[in-house]
């Protein structure tokens, strides 16, 4: 029989980041797992290692900054949408979305949403695209 904590953690949407910054990662983790609908499942530094992963923890959403160290993350973006179409993307990026947006979008992104912007309204992106909804750039 499971227990309601086991419930709970089940109806959870699943979300996996790729960041190639750790503080980054624990801080994305802390505000994520704070929220009653989402829990992250996984984390990655690297374009290899979330491709890996993605396949096998199957999140609900992932969550990828367009600026990895290791890997680009516009072909990340690529394969993850032709090898895991069920699992939307979104950025989370420094750099400006006038050009950004839409090269991530080209590549098979749901969304795109600036660091500096607020912690709300992140969640809010996370939720729309865990949605289904795709956010305009």
């Amino acid at each position: 029989m499971a227990s309601k904590g086991t419930i709970a953690a089940a109806s959870k949407k699943r979300v996996f980041l790729v960041d190639d910054n750790e503080i980054v990662r624990a801080a994305l983790t802390t505000l994520i797992n704070a929220e009653s609908d989402f829990v992250v499942c996984g984390e990655a530094e690297d374009e290899n290692c979330a491709l890996a992963a993605v396949k096998e923890l199957q999140p609900d959403v992932a969550i990828v900054d367009w600026s990895l160290k290791e890997g680009d993350a516009s072909k990340l973006i690529t394969a993850l949408s032709r090898r895991r179409p069920q699992v939307p993307v979104l950025v989370l990026s420094v750099h400006e979305k006038e050009y950004y947006a839409e090269r991530a979008t080209s590549a098979g992104a749901c969304g795109y949403i600036m660091k500096h912007e607020a912690a709300d309204k992140l969640i809010e992106a996370v939720r729309r695209v865990a949605a289904g909804q795709t956010l305009s750039p």
